[in-house]
């Protein structure tokens, strides 16, 4: 009886942990197949499966912090530069292991901040994040934003840090001009992040990185992202912008931000003076 009992526990556990792997490849599998429509050339291969097996630990690594993390305490800073990672739609903070891990070997702290409203307009998230930003009374600000967490970095920046601007703004991967994907999405957030509506956010944010002369922004796209598509609506504009773009080859959405390679760039950006 006893044998049963934890075959069938078992069968349930295992069902419980691939139905959301299976989901995930699905619809993977989908964005690409949807992203024909706005490349030129076919993804390779090695890419393809690549981004299939990055966006799983990105998957499974979000879905041990809804089981089991819980937003870490920010300390409160004097004299050293604060460095916040702010997450995706949906995202959580564990979504940047790798990268703080990596940072943590070159002996720099960053502090991931969990949203608490997850389908809020961003203005309110950002409104959140604020908050706990200057909790922490930091000397100098660094910011780090993936996906949709580039626009909550950037709209900080712009609208709530009136006083003490950050010094750098690196966005990943995020759709700065929308993405047509948001059109299946829920939430305001969602809604703001979609073609249609670059009025209602997008449009005027862009304009106020433009005009800002005193922040730094490198911003990290790739040309085979399959959820921002078009892939060039991560830039600010189409045409030349006075902030840094680094476009990268053969990169999904979640390899932006769990790559090696991508990591390394994101480090440098950071020690960079």
């Amino acid at each position: 009886m006893k044998y049963a009992i934890l075959k069938y526990l078992a069968l349930f556990c295992a069902v419980l942990l691939l139905s959301p792997a299976a989901m995930t490849l699905i619809f993977i599998s989908a964005t690409y197949l949807f992203a024909k429509r706005y490349r030129h050339e076919p993804t390779r291969k090695s890419a393809y499966f690549r981004g299939i097996f990055w966006s799983l630990v990105w998957l499974y690594a979000n879905l041990a912090y809804r089981l089991f993390g819980r937003q870490e305490p920010i300390p409160v800073q004097k004299q050293e530069t604060a460095i916040y990672l702010l997450p995706g739609f949906l995202d959580t903070p564990y979504a940047f292991w790798r990268l703080r891990r990596h940072l943590a070997k070159e002996g720099i702290k960053a502090y991931p901040i969990a949203y608490r409203r997850s389908f809020s307009s961003i203005r309110e998230i950002a409104k959140d994040v604020c908050k706990m930003i200057l909790l922490g009374n930091p000397q100098k600000i660094k910011l780090v934003g993936y996906s949709m967490g580039g626009i909550v970095a950037a709209y900080v920046n712009e609208y709530l840090l009136e006083s003490k601007k950050a010094e750098q703004v690196v966005i990943v991967a995020s759709p700065l001009q929308g993405t047509v994907l948001a059109n299946i999405a829920f939430g305001m957030n969602a809604k703001e992040m979609r073609p249609q509506n670059d009025h209602l956010l997008l449009k005027e944010l862009r304009e106020k990185i433009e005009q800002n002369h005193n922040t730094k922004y490198n911003i990290l796209l790739s040309k085979n992202d399959n959820i921002i598509l078009p892939w060039y609506r991560a830039k600010l504009k189409e045409d030349e912008s006075q902030h840094t773009h680094q476009v990268v080859e053969d990169f999904d959405h979640a390899s932006m931000i769990l790559s090696k390679e991508n990591i390394e760039l994101i480090s440098q950006y950071l020690k960079a003076k």
